[in-house]
């Protein structure tokens, strides 16, 4: 545990790229002409882990590592994995009825904490 995977780019039924879902950088924008944005938290970190794949034409993914090198440690907590914090079916059905049945939000979100 420690590292999430996300795809980067694909084309169905032909190649995937594979890479750490905290890795990518952001593009400059801290300033828009001459106001400066406000500072705000990051989760992208320019991690290089990138793995390919693709499609052959026996139907069979071959995958690739082009890059298994990480910049930082695994994580210990899985809240800033955004692939890993997903809500189970369960818990989207059970959010959908407890929505149905008018029970507030903060009720709700105690209930699937």
């Amino acid at each position: 545990m420690g590292y999430g995977v996300s795809i980067q780019d694909s084309s169905k039924d032909k190649y995937v790229t594979l890479q750490y879902d905290r890795g990518g950088s952001y593009q400059d924008g801290l300033c828009i002409g001459d106001k400066r944005k406000k500072d705000i938290g990051y989760r992208l970190i320019k991690c290089l882990f990138q793995i390919a794949g693709k499609k052959g034409n026996d139907g069979v993914w071959v995958l690739k590592a082009k890059n298994l090198t990480h910049n930082h440690e695994p994580a210990i907590d899985v809240s800033g994995h955004p692939s890993l914090c997903r809500l189970s079916l369960e818990d989207v059905q059970s959010f959908k009825n407890m929505t149905l049945s008018g029970i507030p939000p903060r009720q709700i979100l105690s209930s699937l904490r």
